[in-house]
């Protein structure tokens, strides 16, 4: 007779506030809201709270302007970046978002999110460096996103050049 198996029991608990997977830090910077996120993997849920408590503060500052740091070098499979950015966008009527990652490797999926939000009406923009951000984000003028797909020029799918 063979001995049976050990049991095993999983307790689940709700995940206390100091407990979640992502650091996220703001700082109120002239004409704009500073939003830092740092991890070193992101659930659909995570991105979702962090992105919940950027539109919270954006909203209880006012501030249509909002730089967002993501330090996280693991990108969402893309369905779930693409649900998520509409979320977000919802929560973010009428801003001006700016992204950048140091994260290379996740550019060309970040790129994806700008298109999303920006086909929403949304305004998001990725930049390579902070500066590039922070002097898109507070020019105020030029497409939403420097890389955005030109859809006019009867399908050919062609990148815009103009900044």
């Amino acid at each position: 007779m063979l001995p049976s198996a050990p049991t095993f029991h999983i307790v689940s608990r709700p995940m206390a506030e100091n407990e979640r997977t992502y650091q996220l830090e703001f700082e109120e910077r002239p004409g704009y809201l500073f939003a830092r996120v740092t991890s070193d993997h992101l659930t659909r849920e995570d991105a979702h709270d962090y992105l919940r408590e950027i539109a919270e503060r954006s909203n209880a500052m006012d501030c249509k302007k909002v730089l967002i740091e993501r330090d996280v070098p693991t990108i969402l499979p893309a369905s779930d970046l693409f649900f998520t950015t509409n979320e977000f966008v919802k929560m973010m009527q009428g801003a001006r978002i700016a992204i950048v990652s140091p994260h290379v490797t996740n550019h060309q999926a970040l790129e994806f999110v700008t298109m999303v939000g920006s086909n929403r009406g949304a305004s998001f923009h990725l930049h390579r460096t902070l500066e590039e951000a922070e002097q898109w984000l507070l020019s105020g003028g030029g497409t939403s996103f420097a890389g955005q797909i030109n859809f006019t020029d009867g399908g050919a799918g062609t990148k815009k050049t103009e900044e």
